[in-house]
């Protein structure tokens, strides 16, 4: 071989080694970004379910707050009553009053379980959507870095080839 033939082989070989180099740097890099975003996509699921939990919590709460309202307003006219000498549970008024209170109580409390159970549910719902979507990220990282790898590998036997010629 002559000294520039020597040359133009070794620079073809570097390029063939910087290709590869290329295509793994490249397909790692895929790989890499999907599998953080898939990471990203568990910490933001749990933070919806821990999100859920609250609004468990927050949908009890006001439902134990409504109650002690209702136990507060129901204690009070019991006591109106019996300052104007009635016997509470004796008046029909009285007791329609008291009925009217719990009826309303009832429907404030179904109400907020219901929020409560929909809160839940949205937040369940979007934590599952964003670990699907994770999921579906770390495997498009990993087509994206097959793909980088199989297009290096063409690359690298296109300059092989240029060599043999």
């Amino acid at each position: 071989f002559s000294s520039g033939a020597c040359l133009l082989m070794a620079g073809v070989t570097l390029l063939t080694v910087l290709t590869a180099a290329s295509a793994a740097a490249s397909a790692y890099t895929s790989v890499s970004a999907g599998k953080a975003r898939n990471e990203a996509a568990k910490f933001e699921a749990e933070q919806l379910r821990e999100n859920a939990e609250m609004a468990k919590l927050d949908a009890a709460n006001a439902n134990l707050k409504r109650l002690e309202e209702f136990d507060q307003i129901r204690r009070t006219n019991i006591a109106i009553s019996a300052a104007n000498g009635a016997l509470p549970r004796s008046s029909r008024s009285f007791l329609a009053i008291q009925k009217r209170g719990k009826d309303v109580f009832l429907r404030d409390k179904a109400l907020i379980t219901l929020g409560g159970k929909s809160r839940v549910s949205q937040l369940q719902g979007s934590a599952n959507q964003t670990l699907n979507t994770g999921r579906q990220a770390f495997r498009t990282g990993i087509t994206k870095a097959a793909g980088t790898l199989i297009g290096g590998g063409l690359d690298i036997q296109e300059i092989k080839d240029r060599e043999e010629d």
